[in-house]
């Protein structure tokens, strides 16, 4: 019998117990205390080190630039860590771009009225100190998305003007700006987010209001400037609204269709895609690769346009809606997600108001981890040190990077955990230690009238 909509895999979390993640570790980080400086609410024994902020000098001349996002974390070979960073401008920044008064754009630039791109943070892990830092990448339009791949890091552009709306490889080892390399494979449209699976497939989120979900697969896995794109199809289903039509708990199997033209003139990618049934998601944005799942926030999905987390199932082929917002006080438009080397799920919120990090728990439940008490600003760039030590999150608004030690319930790096955000064996990512090894579902309870999320209690500020 075909699979539609009336016939899930698993019925809806509503009449469902909570499904518990790996028991690995177990966390109870407990209440947030007020930041005294103002920056971070995070709960008591946990603390943050502001690594820089925009207009710092670097190490090649440039100044550090504003509005950081997506990023990773990788180890070099002399054991000292690499922030690889997006900068989500275009070529109104001039303020909080990368050049000062007397700076031009250079001849490597992709594009010299454009404002975005890559930065590098070099950190000796002992002391969380900066050793050095440079550019990447100069020249792009809104960098937001990226991820770690066995090729180097890939920064995802969300501008689609001429010439934009693409993927670029940085080399997270160079120290100075290179050649721009566009892998025009992974199509041209408003990114969201980046992941690489342990097959050296490339997932891609569309953010957009009615965007679909694309993997770009190689031609040769060394090589990701030739291959083939494809959109998510729901199987049995027509263009369906994932926002309005699935709910908590929801599994549906997947199918995908090829994209015969990845790099259309006018940014129409979807149009194709959805012309032979692909799936809709409302503003998909920030990816996570773990193991044999693909973990990806749509900002804007579910029933009160306040954010859905959707869990890719890949050897299963399925695509599970691990959380559906009914109450922007509970979830409001997750972004950034990772998961954590001990299983439990972390992202940053980027709504209208209050924003924190939240995370699910080994039990399923909802927890609140920090809260932006600086602004109204999203979180962004959540990602761990390759040791599972610290925690990495960008505040864009306030243009400052942030790096967060404490109690983390880590129990050890693996050697090689075949973690698809780190497919390679050349870089570790910040989640390439010992992830989940078996498959969990950890769909959440539904309570009460409303059908609000099931958490652990209010949200709080640091009091």
């Amino acid at each position: 019998m075909p699979l539609n909509r009336r016939t899930f895999l698993k019925t809806s979390a509503l009449t469902a117990a909570v499904f518990a993640l790996p028991r690995r570790a177990q966390a109870d980080y407990g209440d947030l205390v007020r930041d005294p400086d103002g920056v971070l609410d995070l709960p008591s024994g946990f603390s943050y080190t502001v690594l820089d902020s925009r207009g710092e000098s670097m190490d090649d001349g440039y100044r550090v630039p504003g509005k950081p996002t997506g990023m990773a974390c990788v180890e070099d070979a002399n054991g000292n860590w690499v922030l690889v960073r997006n900068h989500e401008l275009d070529d109104t920044d001039s303020l909080v771009g990368p050049y000062d008064s007397a700076q031009s754009a250079p001849d490597t630039a992709y594009d010299s009225e454009s404002l975005g791109g890559v930065s590098r943070v070099v950190i000796d892990p002992s002391r969380l100190s900066i050793l050095s830092r440079n550019m990447l990448l100069l020249g792009t339009s809104q960098n937001g998305g990226g991820a770690i791949s066995p090729w180097g890091w890939l920064s995802s552009e969300r501008a689609t003007a001429i010439n934009h709306g693409l993927v670029f490889l940085c080399d997270p080892q160079a120290s100075t700006v290179d050649e721009p390399r566009p892998v025009a494979s992974c199509g041209r449209f408003r990114h969201g987010g980046t992941a690489v699976d342990n097959q050296s497939r490339v997932y891609l989120s569309e953010d957009r209001p009615q965007g679909s979900f694309y993997r770009m697969t190689p031609l040769n896995a060394a090589d990701p400037f030739s291959g083939t794109l494809e959109a998510l199809v729901i199987a049995g289903e027509n263009n369906l609204d994932t926002s309005s039509t699935l709910s908590m708990g929801d599994v549906v199997a997947i199918e995908w269709v090829a994209i015969d033209e990845p790099n259309p003139e006018s940014d129409t990618l979807r149009d194709e895609a959805q012309s032979k049934g692909a799936a809709i998601f409302t503003h998909a944005s920030g990816l996570w690769a773990d193991e044999d799942s693909i973990w990806f926030c749509c900002t804007e999905g579910g029933p009160v346009n306040a954010g859905q987390v959707f869990r890719l199932h890949v050897s299963e082929g399925t695509l599970e809606c691990v959380l559906a917002s009914t109450n922007t006080w509970v979830l409001d438009m997750p972004r950034s997600i990772t998961v954590a080397p001990w299983g439990e799920v972390f992202f940053g919120e980027d709504g209208t108001a209050d924003q924190y990090i939240r995370g699910i728990d080994n039990d399923g439940f909802l927890f609140d981890f920090a809260y932006n008490q600086g602004s109204t600003g999203g979180i962004g760039g959540t990602c761990f040190s390759p040791d599972g030590s610290v925690l990495f999150v960008n505040l864009p608004k306030d243009h400052i990077t942030l790096a967060i030690e404490g109690p983390f319930p880590y129990e050890g790096r693996a050697t090689d955990s075949g973690n698809g955000q780190n497919p390679g064996k050349d870089v570790n990512s910040g989640c390439a230690c010992a992830s989940s090894s078996s498959p969990f579902t950890p769909a959440l309870v539904l309570a009460g009238l409303g059908a609000v999320l099931a958490r652990r209690g209010l949200p709080k500020k640091g009091g």
